[in-house]
């Protein structure tokens, strides 16, 4: 079950806003950082600490403007983000290890 199986009005468009949004919020708090060959993919920093103020950013984010969601689906979208998130590049590893 994913994060966004429990929001059944959003659009196509907005579950990927939502997404898109989420990620932002979990890789300007450091909790999750860029592959810096392959911006498509996002790596967990492991840091408990980022993830607790990706959660700070993302209540003060939602309070800002209208996200679309309640406070608590933001929330969770970023989890889902960070959770989502690869220990390493899966496409750098798989160079390295050939």
């Amino acid at each position: 079950m994913g994060w966004n199986d429990h929001i059944p009005d959003l659009s196509g468009e907005a579950e990927a806003v939502l997404s898109g949004e989420a990620e932002a919020v979990a890789v300007k708090a450091k909790a999750v950082v860029r592959c810096e060959l392959h911006e498509d993919i996002v790596i967990d920093n492991g840091d408990p600490d980022a993830r607790s103020y990706a959660f700070a950013i993302g209540t003060n984010r939602w309070k800002q403007g209208d996200m679309g969601c309640t406070r608590e689906e933001f929330i969770d979208a970023i989890a889902e983000a960070i959770d989502q998130s690869a220990d390493e590049c899966p496409i750098c590893a798989k160079y390295r290890d050939d």
